[in-house]
């Protein structure tokens, strides 16, 4: 019996087998499969550039010209002097008392971020929240 049929027919039953058991779970789960393509076009929506995860060529572009490159500059220049983290934060307080606009927006928290890696990375001091608020005081 196995004998009597062509690769067509086959490839033609296998196919119609398959469209029949997507379209019976599609039918079943419809709301879920529907929600999920929901939520994941709601995600992709929400991250990409400038999402205040980490600073990126996107988000440091609206910020003051100078800032940046002034922050990056103090941040070595502590490192150099070996700055205590209390010296170190009111160090760069001097500079972000310059730009009180910023305290309270989404580019406060890309500084916070870009401060957070200089630190780390520059002068090996992890700075905390409450530190990085004092930034922001005016």
């Amino acid at each position: 019996m196995l004998r009597s049929i062509s690769w067509a027919q086959f490839t033609i039953t296998a196919i119609s087998a398959l469209f029949l058991y997507y379209g019976i779970l599609v039918g079943i789960f419809h709301k879920q499969v529907f929600r999920w393509f929901k939520n994941l076009s709601v995600r992709n929506a929400k991250t990409g550039p400038g999402d205040g995860k980490s600073p990126n060529a996107a988000t440091l572009y609206t910020l003051p010209p100078m800032l940046v490159p002034t922050l990056d500059a103090r941040i070595r220049e502590a490192a150099s002097k070996k700055m205590p983290r209390e010296e170190l934060v009111q160090f760069l307080r001097e500079i972000t008392i310059q730009y009180p606009t910023l305290a309270g927006t989404t580019l406060q928290t890309t500084l916070n971020q870009l401060v957070i890696e200089k630190c780390q990375n520059i002068c090996s001091i992890s700075l905390s929240d409450v530190e990085l608020s004092k930034l922001w005081m005016g």
